[in-house]
Formats: structure tokens, C-alpha cells, sequence
């Protein structure tokens, strides 16, 4: 489905939209909607990535290669070594659309965070700490080897990382804990579950909270997530995303209402 632009590809008044952090006015590239400080381009990430420049603060959630099926753009079942050399690809491109000051949390699997962390490291970024995204509604696990019930998976680690001197400058005078208690997504919820490796707003809204941001990345966005929990905080971002469908229902997810604070507290959003 193309762009529809009465609201996707509607751009905002001067300074309204985070696409106007993109060089060149986006290198020609239009985005699938662009409204009200967000802005969600269609499209691979490395497609996409060399024409954004001055985000400062990251959300990389890539998929994890765990065999997941999320549409013919992506390929989630790759060798281990091709896979990591991928995402190698994916941390040196993000890194140069980042502001020199920015910070990053990383999503991966608990096997996968091992490799991913000095993989990062050796790209330049700094290491500040692991958080832990408790969800208590986890999924049962299985081994490779015999496909037996394996622990439940209840928890995600997170790495928070600076492109700086490893250290947050920009966190808010407040307590937040490194252990982050928000249920997974199911159907029956408010948000609803329509990505299969979809996180809860309410993670993402702690996450970007926590510290002061002019301008959010998240080359994987997915449904949209990080956009909508950057658009309900006032917060400008850039989403980008291979599979088409989900900028679909990431553009429909920005043209709901805005959360206010007090409705985001009740709900366990904030």
C-alpha cells in the first residue's frame, strides 16, 4: 500500500517533524508519515540510516535471529557467523547517525547479549550498565538440543551504552531501577499485540524518560512502539522499518490520542 498523504508523507511545519534532522531534506527519500515529530521511513535500515544524522539516543531492538517470522523482508534464521557479521553492519551504520554525545539501549536475547555487548564495545561504544526487562507474563523456553521445556523466559537484558565516556549526563534527578517490571504485549491488552517481537510501551516510555532527548532513532521500529512512547512524552523520532505492514500500523498507532501523564501512571505506562 502506498503512502497515503493526507497523513503519511504529511510534512509538519519548519522544525516540527524529526525528519528535519535528516541531511539534505532526506537525501530525496519520503517518508511513510511524518507528523507531529515523527517520522517513519519505509525501507532498509541501511538504506536509510547513511541519510540521518544527530540522533541522540538510540533504541536498537534487531531482530535476534531466533527463526521468528516477521515477513519476507527479513531473514531471522541466518548462520551464526553471517548473522553476526550483520549486525556488526548494523551497529558501524547506526553509529554514524548518531550526535557524538548520544546514548543507546540495546535489545538482545540472553544468549545473544554475550555477543553483542563486545561487539558494541568495539565500535566505540562505552559501557554504562545492563537492565533487565522483567516481563512476568513470559513464554516457555525450549533447548536446541532435545526441544524440552527449558526455565520460562521472564526476563531481556538491555544494555545501556554511551557514545561518550560510558557516562549518562543527561538522567533525570529521580529513582529508576535497572530491573523494569512491564508484562509482554498480549491481544487482550490496551496496546493490543500485533509484531511478534513486539515490547511494551510502557518499557519504552521508562526508557526514553529517563534522561533529557531532542531527537530518538530506532532503525528496527517495528508496530512503532518507541514512536508512539516518543510521541505521548512530547519527544521527536525517527522509526524506519523493512516490512511495509508494520508501518502501516505504526502509522495508525501515531494518529491515536496522546496519553497523558495521569492516564500513563493508572495504566503502568509511565
Amino acid at each position: 500500500m502506498a503512502p497515503d498523504d493526507s497523513v503519511r508523507g504529511a510534512a509538519g511545519g519548519a522544525g516540527d517533524s524529526a525528519g528535519d534532522m535528516v541531511l539534505g531534506g532526506g537525501g530525496g527519500l519520503k517518508p511513510y508519515f511524518n507528523q507531529d515529530g515523527i517520522t517513519i521511513y519505509h525501507g532498509d535500515c541501511f538504506d536509510v540510516l547513511p541519510e540521518i544524522h544527530g540522533a541522540d539516543l538510540l533504541i536498537l531492538d534487531p531482530p535476534f535471529n531466533l527463526g521468528k517470522s516477521y515477513g519476507d523482508g527479513t531473514d531471522d534464521n541466518k548462520p551464526e557467523d553471517e548473522y553476526w557479521t550483520w549486525y556488526c553492519e548494523v551497529l558501524k551504520t547506526t553509529w554514524e547517525s548518531l550526535a557524538d554525545d548520544a546514548l543507546g539501549y540495546l535489545f538482545h536475547s540472553d544468549k545473544g547479549v554475550y555477543e553483542a555487548k563486545p561487539l558494541a564495545l568495539s565500535t566505540g561504544w562505552a559501557y554504562i550498565q545492563t537492565l533487565i526487562w522483567y516481563g512476568p507474563n513470559g513464554f516457555r523456553g525450549y533447548t536446541a538440543a532435545n526441544k524440552s521445556a527449558a526455565w520460562s523466559y521472564l526476563h531481556e537484558p538491555i544494555l545501556y551504552l554511551s557514545k561518550g565516556n560510558g557516562v549518562d549526563a543527561r538522567a533525570k534527578p529521580a529513582w529508576f531501577g535497572s530491573v523494569i517490571p512491564v508484562p509482554r504485549p498480549q491481544s487482550n491488552f490496551r496496546e493490543g499485540r500485533v509484531h511478534v517481537a513486539q515490547k511494551p510501551l510502557g518499557l519504552l516510555r521508562r526508557l526514553i524518560n529517563f534522561q533529557e532527548a531532542t531527537f530518538i532513532l530506532d532503525p528496527f521500529m517495528g508496530s512503532g512502539t518507541t514512536l508512539r512512547a516518543a510521541k505521548d512524552l512530547g519527544q521527536k523520532a525517527i522509526g524506519i522499518e523493512i516490512e511495509e505492514r508494520y508501518c502501516e500500523i505504526a502509522a495508525k498507532r501515531m494518529e491515536q490520542q496522546v496519553l497523558t501523564p495521569e492516564v500513563a501512571t493508572q495504566e503502568g505506562l509511565l
